[in-house]
């Protein structure tokens, strides 16, 4: 029976199933290098010859789990020994070292060795003469080139078999290769680039090498003076060759001066390999080699650590400088100026290059580098070295940052060598020299070298600024940084015997404290023992004696080794008996000694302790007493006010209390309060005294800021401490700088009154001695005073009445920036620039910025019932942003005021500008591009202008080819008012009648489309550069209105080149009137248009006429008896 397609189907996927079934029943097997299996999934080889972490090592490739040399010699015989390396090859195609071809034989590919026939030979001569080839056979240099390339094709089929002469790139036994020769007739000399296959610009090549891949055609370009019209292989002038532009590239890019003549180029590939399609050519003149083939160096790179790089003189190119007019072979590095010092060094090298560096000067290029040269035409050569190192050369020079700067490396041998960048010398040794022999700073004397700079530090003496110095032979030093000449961390220049050192602060008080090995003693300098003294192991005032451990007795020693003796010292229970070791007390003895001074000390202890009790339970009393009286009237975040009467003020640097941080820091990003948000720090306050403290923090509550502390009362223990939270609101965007008040009282406040007092006393007869100061009369309070800023009189009667003490902390915050604004932060200047039915705008300034601050009246109603709109009104201002809308910067809302500030527009109206500028029709046209612009924003924003005028809109540039030139201001905060007011409350009276769209007065219909009648009106306007209603024929606005609404319309001038969009948007319908996308796509075409005809950098001859028409007018004006300004300034006014 057969099988069905379907039964066939059924059985190949039970197949499938069964087999993923038994592919997971299978133990998973991981590949592990160097077990001496290969896993062919993962791995070449395994524990192999010539094989490196389980794969081939280069040159070599797998051949059953074995790594053999990669073999590209098609004659080899059995096989290479080594990649590419042959012991055998064929005969006579090959030589008999297999390096080359044999006699005869030409290579079309690498060790490629094809049969030579002589009759397909073409001669430079002769390829040029061929008609039939279609390659190009001659190419003019001139100065046509310059920046502007040339593209030509080396077709693949004119390849032929060719004899090259430039022994450089060329076995002399067998110069032949398949190429093709053009005639290069230079008729301008300069520098001209020919490159195959692409343009090869510094970004490309710095892209391609960072690939690390393999790109181009692996082509040579040679350049020779003779044309050979024979077969010949007699030598020849070569010019010029490249092969690879580097590891990388192997396109052949030759960049080389042309003198005035004719050469010859010969295009041919690496090894004789012919492209499989057609090559292309590229020819350039440029100004100079520096700005077309360079190296970019960084700053970051230098001075972070020395920066190497390699240069080959084999691929460079030749060039000349404004240090050298002979062409040198090397490369081009390029470097932003800096005022640093630059070093420049080809020292690091073996071998001897005879290398040479210029270092060239030009102006700022700014990332252009069109037209830079640095030969003399175009640079300044500061300096040219050729030594430094022998004959490998050295250069130091200090740059500055004025300018840019050109490095060339150049060498005479073809060489593969080292460059090495570095800074030195910085701040220019300060106090030194800058050596290029040195290499760095030779400094003055009295100075020596610290990390490349001259500095004072290390110089052997104590200068000023220093604490110390390691270099001091008189006194040595062992706690002193060699860098800084500062004391380490953790120790202070101490004074002891008139001789300074670094040590313990607590050094020389003749009692041993923490890290101290001694202080004072025998064998101890600055708590150091010194000259083969060592410390006890328990530390004393003295050192242990370096004869301690000589096995003999010597002075000052009770024993040295023995029974009972440590550190040459009798342990308890035994003494000295004149030996080294030392002799054990009886224990009858012994025991009589301890016990009878002891029930002696008992029995006094016993009163002591009695004593000690009654006076502490005293004090425990009085303390228990103090805090149930401060905890009865806690507050936890209150603010309390600060009453001086009972206060006594002192510093925060006393030995009673602290409070930390001292200064309150807002400032730091991270911590900068936002604003009506609550910021948090948290300080600390420490009780060290033996008495329990109160504290009172007293916050502030101002209209911008709160400050609270949480608790802002409370109780510290004896010797503990408690946290305290630091709460600030601010509530607009400001700069806090507080004091803030903290008073401190103590359960036996008198007594520790007393004790300050005291040593407040002390200190200052003290400081009286030292001075030798002859103050009598003056007593330890009037002192105090002084030191506290107040009167002798107020400190007596404070001294009275003290109660408990005050400190000041200081606390700083900036607010981040809101909407929300300081009102002292705002400076307005007189006067007003502008005014109307609801507010005065004035120039003001905020933080350094000129802005525009308009204040709105409060005549009509509370500033209270106003502010609920003005927020609402602010909510909409933040969220529009357009280039072509006024910015919205914030808001100021006071008891007395509220202020909109917003962006400043020095030109001022387009009304006014009109009026007083002359404008081109393409600033015109552009005026109107940007009101339609913006005015689309608004109502793709639901929003309706009801006002839009050339009144209410900003000019900010004159320069038509700006991206904005005018905005669009005044769009809402009328409407909002116009409701508060309650001046009007029909919807008709809205607006100024000049602008108005005739269903608002006819009808009181309010949409879209009536901000596009007044647009009409506005592109009139600014055509006509005036009002288009002629005062006499519309004396006031209701005439305007009987026009407009009995549908007849104003002449448009003929040459007006948007007229039909004006007619288009004063259509009595409003629903046949465009929308502002609509009227924006047709002003971008009529813009396009008239920038062709070559319009827009002349006046138009309809300004001569609006000139002419505007002055007879005027003069018909003053005829008839008619002020026609304040005519026009009354119907363009607003009715609200």
């Amino acid at each position: 029976m057969s099988l069905t397609k379907t039964n066939l189907v059924v059985i190949w996927l039970l197949f499938i199933v069964h087999f993923i079934e038994y592919s997971y029943s299978q133990p998973i097997s991981i590949s592990i290098c160097g077990d001496g299996i290969v896993d062919i999934f993962d791995e070449e080889c395994d524990s192999t010859e010539h094989c490196t972490n389980c794969y081939c090592d280069k040159g070599y490739m797998s051949v059953n789990s074995l790594c053999v040399p990669k073999c590209d010699i098609e004659g080899c015989i059995n096989g290479c020994i080594s990649p590419n390396e042959c012991s055998t090859c064929q005969q006579p195609a090959y030589q008999w070292d297999c390096h080359s071809c044999g006699d005869g034989y030409y290579m079309e590919g690498f060790m490629k060795c094809i049969l030579l026939n002589r009759s397909e030979l073409y001669t430079c001569d002769k390829m040029l003469k061929d008609n039939s080839l279609m390659t190009i056979k001659d190419i003019q240099l001139s100065s046509l080139l310059l920046n502007n390339v040339r593209e030509y094709t080396l077709y693949l089929k004119d390849f032929k078999l060719t004899i090259d002469h430039c022994y450089l790139t060329f076995d002399p036994s067998s110069p032949y290769v398949k190429g093709i020769w053009i005639e290069l007739d230079v008729i301008d000399e300069g520098y001209y680039v020919i490159e195959t296959e692409r343009e090869y610009t510094t970004p490309i090549i710095e892209y391609i090498t960072v690939q690390q891949n393999s790109y181009g055609f692996d082509s040579i370009i040679t350049i020779e003076k003779e044309c050979f019209t024979i077969n010949s292989t007699g030598t020849a002038s070569c010019e010029g060759n490249n092969n690879d532009i580097n590891d990388y590239i192997l396109s052949a890019s030759l960049m080389k001066y042309f003198t005035v003549g004719k050469y010859y180029l010969h295009v041919f590939g690496n090894y004789g390999v012919v492209p499989t399609e057609d090559l292309k050519l590229y020819v350039r003149k440029i100004n100079h080699p520096c700005s077309s083939r360079f190296t970019q160096l960084f700053w970051n790179d230098i001075i972070s650590s020395n920066y190497t790089t390699m240069v080959s003189t084999v691929d460079s190119i030749y060039s000349t400088s404004s240090c050298s007019t002979q062409l040198e072979k090397g490369k081009w590095f390029f470097i932003k100026g800096s005022d640093k010092t630059i070093k420049i060094s080809t020292c690091n090298n073996s071998q001897d290059l005879d290398s040479f560096i210029h270092l060239v000067q030009v102006s700022k290029t700014n990332d252009d580098f069109t037209n830079v040269r640095c030969d003399e035409k175009g640079s300044i050569c500061l300096e040219y070295s050729d030594r430094g190192c022998g004959i490998n050369s050295r250069l130091i020079h200090q740059l500055s940052s004025d300018y840019d700067y050109f490095i060339f490396v150049s060498s005479t041998k073809r060489s593969l060598f080292q460059v090495e960048f570095s800074t030195t010398c910085p701040y220019d040794c300060l106090n030194g020299v800058c050596s290029v022999s040195k290499g760095g700073c030779v400094c003055n004397e009295g100075y020596a070298e610290k990390d490349g700079v001259c500095t004072k530090c290390g110089n052997g003496i104590v200068d000023v600024g220093e604490e110390c110095d390691p270099s001091n032979n008189i006194t040595k030093e062992y706690y002193c940084s060699e860098e800084t000449c500062m004391c380490s961390f953790g120790y202070v220049p101490v004074t002891i015997n008139g001789i300074t050192k670094c040590a313990i602060s607590t050094c020389g008080n003749e009692q041993i404290d923490e890290y101290e090995e001694c202080d004072g003693g025998n064998g101890c300098d600055h708590c150091h023992c010194i000259n083969g003294y060592t410390p006890y192991a328990q530390a004393r005032l003295n050192c242990l004696l370096p004869s301690c451990g000589n096995g003999r007795i010597d002075s000052g020693e009770e024993c040295d080794g023995g029974d009972g003796c440590i550190e040459c010292e009798c342990q308890p229970g035994w003494y000295s008996n004149g030996h080294t070791e030392c002799k054990k007390y009886s224990e009858g003895g012994l025991l009589l000694m301890v016990c009878i001074p002891g029930i002696i000390v008992y029995e006094l202890m016993l009163i002591i302790l009695l004593i000690i009790f009654l006076i502490q339970y005293h004090i425990l009393n009085d303390k228990i007493i103090f805090e149930q009286k401060e905890s009865s009237h806690l507050f936890y975040d209150l603010i309390i006010p600060y009453d001086k009467t009972y206060c006594y003020p002192i510093t925060l640097r006393n030995e009673y209390f602290n409070i930390q941080p001292q200064h309150i820091d807002f400032i730091s990003e991270d911590i900068c309060p936002e604003v009506d948000q609550i910021a948090k720090r948290e300080c600390i306050v420490t009780n060290f005294s033996n008495e329990t403290m109160n504290f009172i923090f007293h916050g502030k509550q101002e209209p911008k800021y709160e400050i609270i502390f949480v608790p802002c009362r409370g109780i510290v223990k004896s010797n503990d401490s408690v946290t305290v939270q630091i709460q600030i609101c601010v509530h607009c965007t400001t700069t806090i700088h507080e004091s803030i008040k903290v008073t401190v009282g103590f359960s036996h406040f008198k007594r520790v009154f007393k004790e300050y007092l005291s040593h407040q006393h002390i200190s200052t007869s003290k400081s009286d001695k030292s001075n030798k100061s002859q103050r009598s009369g003056r007593s330890s309070v009037s002192s105090l005073s002084n030191q506290n800023s107040t009167s002798s009189e107020e400190v007596i009667t404070n001294l009275n009445k003290a109660k408990q003490f005050s400190v000041e902390l200081s606390l700083d915050a900036r607010s981040k920036l809101s909407t929300k604004l300081d009102e002292d932060e705002i400076h307005t200047f007189q006067p007003p620039i502008g005014e109307g039915t609801f507010g005065v705008v004035f120039k003001g300034e905020w933080r350094k910025i000129d802005v525009a601050v308009k204040c709105v009246k409060t005549d009509f109603d509370s500033i209270d019932d106003l502010i609920p709109s003005i927020l609402e009104e602010v909510k909409l201002l933040e969220q529009l942003r357009s280039p072509c809308i006024i910015s919205f910067i914030g808001y100021c809302i006071t008891k007395e005021s509220i202020c909109l500030v917003m962006e400043y527009c020095p030109l001022g109206s387009l009304k006014k500008y009109l009026q007083s500028n002359p404008s081109t029709n393409f600033l015109k046209l552009r005026f109107c591009q940007d009101i339609a612009r913006g005015m689309l924003y608004l109502h793709e924003n639901d929003i309706i202008h009801r006002d839009l005028k050339p009144d209410n809109v900003l000019v900010i540039s004159s320069n038509p080819n700006d991206e904005v030139v005018c905005k669009v201001t005044d769009f809402g905060t009328s409407k909002i008012l116009i409701d508060k007011s309650g001046l009007g409350k029909d919807i008709k009276d809205i607006g100024t009648p000049m602008y108005m769209a005739p269903e608002i007065h006819t009808l009181g219909v309010l949409n879209k489309k009536v901000d596009v009648f007044s647009y009409a009106i506005c592109l009139l306007e600014i055509w006509l550069g005036r009002s288009p209603y002629n005062p006499v024929k519309f004396p006031d606005a209701e005439s305007i209105l009987s026009f407009v609404s009995s549908g007849q319309r104003l002449e448009i001038p003929q040459n007006c080149p948007y007229k039909k969009i004006i007619k288009s948007c004063w259509r009595n319908r409003s629903s046949k009137r465009p929308s502002f996308n609509e009227i924006e796509k047709e002003l971008t075409v009529i813009l396009y248009s008239e920038k062709d005809k070559k319009t827009f950098n002349t006046q138009q001859t309809t300004e001569n006429n609006l000139f002419q028409d505007t002055t007879a007018f005027r003069t018909m004006v003053q005829i008839q008896g008619i002020e026609s300004e304040v005519i026009e300034d009354l119907r363009s006014k607003t009715i609200m």
